[in-house]
């Protein structure tokens, strides 16, 4: 049985997930697309890959794989605002959500999560680790050939000139991107 969306370690609210709205769509495609591969790169306090699985398992268990990938260290654009346990407070929240046993963690770079996949294992891929330029290239060469024709490479924080996300994307995908609220960017895999 699914718990109730609450109780989480730090704010659930707030600056880093605002988007749960983007992933109750993302989770639809359970029913009108059968997908089943799920991960995102960037875990943080472990929010935003509850909430997905929160709403896909509301549609359906069957053969769901959802991964989430982190370092749990500090970042060359999240080292000010890191805490010293936040791998701590993701598996608590995990945990606390019963979810230990549906999502994955991996703890590795992005890069070297990449390498653990075979090309088009994977129906959605959600960029939001590093956001520096150089990391967030990377990270769209690496994971765009992992996901299926029909699915969707996107990410978070396109918005604003503070980190390198709008200018990888930008040189990427150009005019082949959805833009969405919040700084949400989206391109379907064809």
């Amino acid at each position: 049985m699914l718990k109730e969306m609450s109780g989480f370690t730090g704010e659930y609210k707030g600056e880093w997930f605002n988007y749960p709205w983007y992933y109750n769509e993302i989770a639809l495609n359970v029913i009108t697309k059968k997908w089943r591969k799920f991960i995102e790169l960037g875990t943080w306090r472990g929010h935003s890959i509850c909430h997905l699985c929160f709403e896909i398992k509301k549609h359906t268990d069957d053969n769901i794989e959802i991964y989430t990938v982190d370092t749990f260290k500090p970042t060359s654009t999240s080292a000010s605002c890191t805490p010293s346990n936040l791998k701590d407070i993701c598996y608590k929240n995990i945990q606390r959500m019963g979810m230990e046993n549906t999502i994955k963690v991996l703890e590795c770079t992005s890069h070297e999560a990449s390498l653990k996949f075979e090309d088009g294992y994977f129906d959605f891929v959600f960029i939001d680790a590093d956001h520096a330029y150089e990391r967030i290239k990377e990270d769209i060469n690496d994971w765009l050939p992992k996901v299926k024709k029909g699915g969707i490479i996107s990410g978070h924080d396109y918005a604003g000139e503070v980190n390198g996300v709008k200018k990888a994307v930008d040189e990427k995908f150009g005019n082949n991107k959805i833009l969405k609220n919040v700084g949400i960017w989206e391109v379907a895999v064809k």
